[in-house]
């Protein structure tokens, strides 16, 4: 399997593992007024799952703490389970890549890197290059070498990088690893999840390219619902207001003004509508689907919260998917 680590198969049985999730789902954080309020968000987290990973930088703590479930989830899983959420762990750990990389970007240090690394669950060939005392360029031409899905990319990610900076490697990488994942057979359940996904980044991609008047043409990732027709025929408007239908049809939400907070809260609560239904559909994968993204926002929000303390919660509140 690309990008993740290969691990022995304990043969845990999926009812076995089921069984646990639900016993872990209480734990999720429910209050988010209550958090959302707090004085002292990682005061808060120490009466939670967190408190051993926030001791020292709360935002480091928070991505342990989804590291650490991310794996304890990967070990849990059979073989076969293992191959059903194969996408959704390397698109999970798409972002620990992505970080290495900025910390190389900024000369950061080989031992900020493997504290990153610790929990991860990408390959140890992934992981080596990624602790490389090395400059990014040479860091992405091995990346180009080793890492098989970024072979479907027509240019080099050393060459994209000196043209497009960082930000245009980082789009690359992501859109190929997507492709790459909807080109393979997968579960309905999941194949249904990474369409909502690739049609969520489109429309966020669509919407930058209109709010702040970019020239260049996006690259949307295929194998979406939303066909590229409409999105390329929105982005010729330049109407930032056709957002908001594209957005409504998407997920069922109204937005009102389109604002990048709110753009981005609506199409992922589209996403947790699909993924709630999925887990009616289906009790098994649909569920452990439902936990990996819950968790995933339960994450994201906590991190939104923590950067922005200082900032009015009803603004911080539109982008809470919670």
């Amino acid at each position: 399997m690309i990008l993740l680590c290969d691990i022995e198969d304990r043969g845990y049985p999926t009812d076995y593992l089921l069984a646990r999730i639900h016993g872990r789902r209480a734990f999720l954080l429910k209050d988010w007024e209550k958090v959302l309020f707090s004085l002292d968000i990682s005061g808060y987290l120490m009466s939670t799952r967190y408190s051993k990973f926030i001791s020292g930088y709360p935002a480091d703590g928070i991505l342990r703490r989804y590291q650490e479930e991310l794996q304890w989830m990967y070990y849990q899983m059979n073989k076969n389970l293992r191959h059903i959420f194969g996408p959704c762990f390397m698109y999970a750990e798409l972002g620990t890549l992505l970080t290495c990389l900025r910390y190389h970007l900024k000369k950061g240090k080989k031992t900020e890197i493997e504290y990153i690394l610790a929990f991860s669950l990408l390959s140890e060939r992934v992981k080596n290059i990624l602790s490389l005392e090395s400059d990014l360029p040479f860091i992405l031409e091995m990346l180009d070498k080793r890492a098989a899905f970024l072979s479907d990319s027509p240019a080099g990610l050393s060459d994209i990088f000196i043209t497009g900076g960082l930000p245009e490697v980082e789009q690359t990488i992501t859109r190929t690893l997507l492709e790459h994942i909807m080109h393979e057979p997968g579960h309905p359940c999941i194949t249904r999840f990474f369409i909502s996904l690739i049609d969520s980044i489109n429309i966020i991609t669509l919407y930058k390219h209109l709010r702040w008047e970019m020239s260049a043409k996006p690259a949307f990732i295929t194998g979406g619902k939303v066909k590229e027709t409409v999105l390329s025929a929105i982005l010729h408007s330049r109407d930032v207001s056709e957002i908001t239908g594209l957005i409504q049809k998407h997920t069922g939400f109204y937005v009102g003004r389109p604002a990048a907070a709110n753009v981005e809260s609506a199409l992922l609560k589209g996403i947790s509508g699909q993924v709630k239904k999925m887990e009616r559909e289906s009790p098994d994968i649909g569920l452990i689907l439902n936990y990996l993204w819950r968790f995933f926002l339960e994450a994201r929000d906590l991190s939104i919260l923590y950067y922005g303390n200082k900032i009015d919660k009803d603004i911080i509140r539109e982008e809470l998917v919670h």
